[in-house]
């Protein structure tokens, strides 16, 4: 009996061609298609998209999903000759649920397999994991030759649209998974086992084999499904030739051997040093200011970029990671020129100065979407993925954050830095102890790197844990004297446990380090400490000295912080002109800038106009910031604040109060003043409970931006006096009001909240 035309047979067609039928199924399909002409036809026309199905990234997770929603279903074992590189979990999927995938697939993306598609299928095929080459007459190969001529082959052959070349951070990545420390010498035998994990078809391993009286290379491509030796290539340098033209030459005899089509000898080939750099030197830099930035350690990186440079002043890379690390000044200038000098960039590596370049442009969507098209291309990039977390962080959009974040994880279980995000992303979720959780398994993996420590430092502060958190920030200081990032923290939690000269110490430490734009934040700091005790006048010398001593430094980037500091000085002071002066002199300075700090400033400044009696000027003020941040689709919660300084200024604290917890329900932007402006609506409201719920909110974080308003901090304790004070309960009042004048018993003369709490605190102890 013919079974020509079996509805059911054409249906197995697409599960056939992905290697996902089982041993019986298979002939019994193969049977079929003998019999039926049109079915072998259309079963070989089919062949070439279920390559590119097979290496499709959206299709493995669609069909990973399936799995995971399908119930548990034994299958017989899926033939190796057919699986090829599929993945294991194929074998569990219903062959119903993979025609349904297929279909869908097909459906979407149907049999015009594009030129590119093509390209990317025979890439696919030919998977190729490139090892670091050993250097036989300098074992401990000191200037880094082998590593060298590993990178440099990674980034010439990753050119190539026939080539899907395994980065070499994802060899990396996979050692470290292996239990491998990170400087033993690869033998073979791990070299195959790493390359079965990159999921490669070939593996190439190489040897500097000779460095004088001229460099000679050599490489060995390798099947890795048999481990037989499928070509060797051999190149020696010309008198005066860089070792970058001669890993020209190797790409070209590496691409020769994996016998690849013959538009492949016709693509573009660019010298490798065209999209690096024509410096050894410069590269040696360059890769040590990778190893360092991994760690954190961002003067040793900035030191190692900026040597890079000193060789090759068109490096693009070297100027786009120096650009990216915090504290490093004139980013803007840096960034410009790794635009310029993108040319002398990979195709890979020019997404990412692409997608650097929307965020300096202020357009984050942008720069995620170039990440986006770069994953497309190279699904393998972790970094990618992780970069796009960051983003997404910024924009407080914390669920999608951890996604990608945890993405970057599932490629690299042991991606650290993908973990101190996680950490960051729970914390501000509200999940503490995942947020411990992932900070823990971040020190798990680099124990004796300073930033983890300092990172769950940042996690216990923010929870109140103020001594946990000191113990963290000691503990990174322990591991890295001069990491000036916990040292400064540290500095601020003295000030919190008030313990004032370690606090001025830490400071007056930062302020006389070697990278000047953490001297002027050592120097800004220091005013923190006067001012945490009342002592205005010498909070505002302070000031004045630290912008002086910019001045001579020629260093701005903080200059509008020590003015915006200033304003809330002379607010507290109550002398509001000159509080307003310093606050548009500080946003003057800043133009253009709309950072978070800013909006700061300018909801004081609308504040400070309408204390002034100026209400038309600050409702155009608060009407242009709305503006300007849903122009930028950024939270209200700034604008809900002004508006409430607004309203409490003409002394309608309900309507206040109204906006000012639209402001604090804002749980992506925490904002200090709004939640002590609320709890003064609710006091004037006579819902004392509400305003000690806000107050105690208040005193349970430990963090920058809390100190940044020194005054209000302690003010709250005074506050909680009164409050508790208006309910009866004289213990908790009188426990507030001294705690409130301990702080500030050394405070400047004339502070009213000073003469009423000490006149309350009597007055209640005469009653007890």
């Amino acid at each position: 009996m013919t079974r020509r035309g079996d509805k059911r047979f054409e249906d197995m067609l697409y599960a056939y061609e992905l290697g996902m039928l089982s041993d019986e199924e298979c002939e019994e399909f193969e049977l079929y298609l003998l019999e039926d002409d049109d079915a072998f036809k259309k079963a070989h026309e089919f062949q070439e998209a279920a390559r590119l199905l097979r290496h499709n990234p959206g299709f493995r997770e669609l069909a990973a999903r399936l799995v995971e929603e399908s119930p548990p279903k034994t299958e017989p074992e899926i033939r190796p000759e057919r699986i090829g590189r599929w993945k294991k979990w194929a074998a569990v999927v219903p062959t119903a649920a993979v025609a349904m995938t297929v279909l869908v697939l097909l459906i979407l993306k149907p049999w015009d397999i594009e030129i590119r598609s093509t390209k990317e299928a025979i890439a696919s095929e030919n998977r190729l994991a490139i090892m670091y080459f050993k250097n036989i007459p300098d074992p401990s190969d000191s200037l880094k030759l082998g590593i060298i001529a590993a990178n440099l082959l990674i980034t010439d052959l990753s050119e190539s649209d026939y080539v899907q070349v395994v980065s070499g951070q994802r060899l990396h990545d996979i050692l470290r998974l292996m239990g491998r420390p990170d400087d033993i010498e690869i033998d073979r035998l791990t070299a195959m086992q790493i390359a079965v994990k990159a999921d490669a078809r070939w593996m190439l391993i190489g040897n500097i084999l000779q460095v004088e009286p001229e460099l000679i290379i050599t490489s060995q491509l390798i099947n890795v499904s048999t481990g037989d030796v499928t070509a060797s290539q051999r190149v020696a340098g010309d008198s005066g030739e860089t070792i970058f033209s001669m890993v020209d030459r190797l790409t070209q005899e590496i691409k020769a051997d994996l016998s690849l089509p013959i538009d492949a000898r016709q693509e573009s080939d660019p010298s490798v040093a065209d999209v690096t750099t024509h410096s050894s030197d410069a590269y040696r830099h360059y890769l040590d200011g990778i190893d360092y930035k991994q760690k954190f350690y961002n003067s040793e990186a900035a030191s190692s970029f900026r040597k890079a440079l000193e060789y090759d002043s068109t490096f693009a890379m070297a100027y786009y990671y120096l650009s990216c690390l915090p504290g490093i000044s004139g980013s803007d200038e840096l960034h410009a020129k790794a635009v310029k000098y993108s040319g002398h960039a990979s195709r890979k590596e020019r997404y990412y100065i692409l997608s650097q370049k929307s965020i300096f442009d202020g357009d984050i969507a942008g720069a995620i979407d170039k990440l986006e098209e770069m994953i497309e291309r190279y699904p393998d990039e972790k970094e990618g993925y992780f970069q796009i977390g960051v983003y997404k962080y910024y924009l407080s959009l914390y669920e999608e954050a951890g996604t990608y974040s945890r993405k970057a994880i599932e490629i690299d279980p042991l991606f650290k830095e993908a973990y101190n995000q996680l950490a960051y992303i729970y914390n501000k979720s509200g999940n503490f102890e995942q947020s411990i959780w992932a900070i823990n398994k971040y020190i798990s993996l680099a124990p004796d790197e300073a930033n983890p420590y300092d990172s769950r430092g940042d996690i216990y502060a923010a929870n109140g844990k103020l001594d946990k958190a000191i113990q963290s920030y000691m503990k990174a200081l322990e591991i890295k004297p001069d990491y000036h990032t916990s040292l400064n923290s540290l500095g601020l939690m003295y000030v919190f446990n008030l313990n004032f000269d370690r606090a001025d110490s830490c400071f007056q430490v930062l302020a006389n380090v070697e990278n000047r734009l953490n001297r002027a934040i050592g120097r800004f700091h220091l005013a923190f400490v006067p001012l945490y005790q009342g002592k205005y006048g010498r909070a505002l010398q302070i000031l004045d000295d630290g912008i002086a001593a910019d001045r001579l430094e020629h260093g701005t980037e903080i200059y509008p912080s020590f003015r915006y500091l200033s304003a809330v000085i002379h607010h507290e002071r109550n002398d509001l002109a000159l509080a307003l002066q310093e606050m548009n002199q500080s946003l003057e300075i800043s133009k253009g800038d709309f950072s978070t700090d800013t909006l700061y400033g300018k909801a004081l400044q609308i504040q400070l106009l309408a204390e002034s009696g100026d209400f038309p000027g600050a409702e155009r003020a608060a009407r242009a910031m709305k503006k300007n941040l849903e122009d930028s689709d950024k939270s209200l919660s700034r604008y809900w604040c002004a508006m409430g300084a607004i309203e409490l200024a003409r002394e309608d604290p309900e309507t206040a109060a109204n906006y000012l917890k639209n402001a604090t329900d804002d749980k992506t932007a925490f904002n200090f003043p709004a939640h002590v402006m609320l709890g003064h609506a609710f006091m004037k409201l006579d819902r004392f409970e509400d305003a000690i719920a806000i107050f105690n909110t208040l005193l349970s974080r430990y963090a920058d931006k809390r100190i940044f308003w020194a005054p209000l901090t302690v003010k709250v304790h005074y506050y909680l006096g009164l409050a508790h004070e208006k309910l009866g309960q004289t213990g908790p009042a009188i426990e507030q009001y001294q705690t409130f004048l301990e702080i500030w018993k050394d405070a400047d003369t004339g502070i009213k909240e000073i003469e009423d709490a000490r006149k309350s605190m009597a007055r209640l102890k005469s009653n007890i």
